[in-house]
């Protein structure tokens, strides 16, 4: 008989050869230590180096490796939507591919999942946390002034709401994800913006960041960011994300 998952991790990757191994490594290891059942789900984002090849070996090697790959590149957003629709646990979270935060802190995601919180995201900024290792010049300054105008424009109630660190409720994810409509550097805003409609619960944990070298981000992802932004506020203009009644 096919046991119940109680844990579904999600993964995106995109040329992600020089880590993958190790990312995935720890987390086979952390998980192992653990008394409950696990999926971990890798969404390739239509990588153009090795990665696809390795993932196809730990998925040949371990059973409750699953691993899907986009037609085309259609952003990290998109890979994390596609793995929480596939997901098949009672809780989900998705982590970063480059392991900014450690395996370690999924219990603490799910010590909130499991006292009843709908969904929860990792801050590098509230009480208790910390960054061990500072963000690159370039993310050092597009971080906060990002962050400055979500505060200003879109949501406020949220110290760090780009941490790619987030556990939800299966309900949830599924609910959010079918809702998603942005799949590059905001989706994690409008994930929240989808959750405070619906009326789930939401809280934040600090955790441990420390950045990793090979960030995808560059300057000339400004004006794809500015765009996003503007389809948020645009969005909530038109009512998209108002309080549903429903819940």
């Amino acid at each position: 008989m096919h046991k119940k998952i109680f844990l579904s991790v999600i993964i995106p990757a995109y040329n992600e050869e020089r880590r993958i191994t190790d990312t995935l490594d720890e987390f086979i290891a952390y998980l192992g230590r653990q008394c409950y059942t696990y999926e971990i789900i890798i969404v390739d984002n239509r990588s153009n180096d090795n990665t696809w090849n390795l993932l196809t070996d730990y998925s040949t090697r371990y059973d409750f490796i699953k691993i899907f790959r986009n037609l085309k590149n259609m952003g990290k957003g998109y890979s994390i939507k596609r793995g929480m629709e596939k997901a098949e646990g009672k809780y989900v979270l998705f982590s970063d591919a480059d392991m900014a935060v450690k395996p370690k802190y999924i219990q603490k995601l799910l010590n909130k999942l499991t006292e009843g919180t709908d969904m929860v995201i990792g801050s590098r900024k509230i009480k208790g946390a910390s960054i061990e290792t500072p963000q690159t010049w370039l993310r050092s300054k597009l971080g906060p002034l990002f962050h400055a105008i979500v505060i200003r424009f879109i949501i406020s109630d949220f110290i760090d709401s780009i941490c790619g660190f987030k556990g939800f409720k299966a309900n949830a994810a599924k609910a959010i994800c079918k809702e998603q409509t942005l799949y590059g550097y905001c989706f994690d805003v409008e994930l929240l913006l989808i959750a405070q409609k619906n009326g789930y619960s939401i809280k934040e944990i600090p955790v441990v960041w420390n950045d990793k070298t090979g960030s995808k981000l560059s300057i000339l992802d400004s004006p794809a960011i500015l765009l996003e932004i503007i389809k948020l506020k645009i969005n909530q203009i038109k009512g998209r994300y108002n309080k549903d009644n429903v819940r």
